[in-house]
């Protein structure tokens, strides 16, 4: 199970010592903003586990980028998620299990 306690609302926010504005939400505002990026966050992660072929797909694509370095990494996206996406996410998996049998991830 997911705590939401240790779920940081602003992962990507400047140190208060970097902000000079005036906040703009109230306080109520501002929890209620938290509590629905929370929320979020946990349906996110459930949905993620609930669909393991999420995390093959991305693995072969980081993979696959790395291996090529493309220059254009939005038509290279575009092709790997188009082109034969089930023939590259079975070699994944199938590339795991065969680490996992021997020992080596």
């Amino acid at each position: 199970m997911i705590d939401a306690g240790s779920i940081d609302p602003h992962p990507f926010e400047m140190s208060s010592s970097n902000k000079t504005e005036a906040p703009i939400l109230s306080t109520e505002q501002q929890k209620k903003l938290d509590d629905a990026k929370i929320q979020a966050r946990i349906d996110d992660e459930k949905y993620l586990r609930s669909h393991p072929e999420i995390k093959l797909m991305m693995s072969a694509f980081t993979k696959e980028v790395l291996r090529h370095q493309p220059d254009d990494i939005k038509g290279f996206a575009k092709n790997f998620f188009t082109d034969n996406l089930h023939e590259k996410i079975s070699a994944e998996q199938e590339r795991q299990r065969t680490q996992k049998i021997l020992g080596q991830e």
